[in-house]
């Protein structure tokens, strides 16, 4: 059976900041594929870059080098099949992640690929 074609592609992605003390190397030269169906988590210390490459996959950072693509097309912003949960209680601070998820995924206004939900975190891509 071939395999399935990713959902999403991460190829050599980048991301450096400017600093007082010069230049800060966040994320360097990550790269994966997601096929649907997989289950991806990202673990690291605090400070690694986890944030820092989500937010570049989610379309909220950009000045980065590599490629994000997602169904195939180039993520340059904010894309419709990515949603996004931040760590911080930020959004709905009287409900748990997995209350947030589902009121986000119910929105009329955000729908995944085909009109299905999916959602990636500060760690976690579910495609």
């Amino acid at each position: 059976m071939p395999a399935a074609d990713p959902i999403l592609v991460v190829e050599n992605i980048v991301k450096r900041f400017e600093t007082q003390d010069g230049v800060l190397t966040a994320v360097d030269d990550v790269s994966f594929n997601v096929v649907p169906g997989e289950f991806l988590s990202v673990i690291g210390p605090s400070g690694c870059g986890k944030s820092t490459l989500f937010n570049v996959i989610g379309g909220l950072m950009g000045d980065y080098d590599g490629r994000v693509t997602v169904g195939g097309e180039t993520v340059r912003g904010p894309h419709a099949s990515i949603g996004m949960i931040f760590q911080e209680e930020s959004t709905f601070p009287w409900r748990n992640v997995i209350d947030t998820w589902r009121f986000r995924s119910r929105s009329p206004a955000w729908a995944g690929p085909s009109g299905s939900s999916g959602a990636v975190t500060s760690s976690i891509w579910s495609a």
